[in-house]
């Protein structure tokens, strides 16, 4: 039996790839940089969102204790009324107490009942990164209902 070389010209070995093409790598490290960076502003965005509700509720807080503090302690009436400013450890606030007098559909049997209704408004104001920010509250507040004597 005689071989031809011709017919086994045909039958060449086929070439086993090793490794990766180099526009196979660009792709995969496209799909993984765009992922990583998704994840990082995801994660970012989440980042600011709870500073802003931890700076929120801290500010509520601060607020509803002021509110208690000036409804709680006991003052005369004459020094209710006032204007001032507290520094607190990392903010002030400001205190406001008014007499509330002048409501619309006031008459004279209800003037009566309002001369011991006093309007609170506290704002308190920080510092973050170089911006002064606030956040007020008030209520109303009938005198005789927290006072002890």
């Amino acid at each position: 039996m005689k071989i031809s070389y011709t017919s086994a010209a045909k039958y060449k070995p086929k070439k086993i790839r090793k490794g990766f093409l180099l526009m196979e790598v660009l792709l995969a490290f496209t799909i993984f940089g765009i992922a990583v960076t998704s994840i990082v502003i995801a994660l970012n965005q989440t980042a600011k969102v709870s500073y802003e509700l931890n700076r929120e509720s801290w500010s509520q807080a601060h607020l509803k204790n002021l509110i208690k503090e000036v409804i709680t302690l006991p003052v005369s009436e004459d020094e209710f009324p006032r204007d001032e400013t507290r520094e607190l450890v990392d903010a002030k606030a400001r205190i406001i107490v008014t007499p509330l007098t002048d409501t619309p559909h006031t008459t004279d049997t209800t003037a009566a009942a309002l001369k011991q209704m006093y309007k609170i408004n506290i704002t308190l104001y920080w510092d973050e990164d170089g911006i002064e920010k606030s956040k007020s509250a008030s209520t109303i507040h009938y005198y005789p209902l927290h006072q002890k004597k």
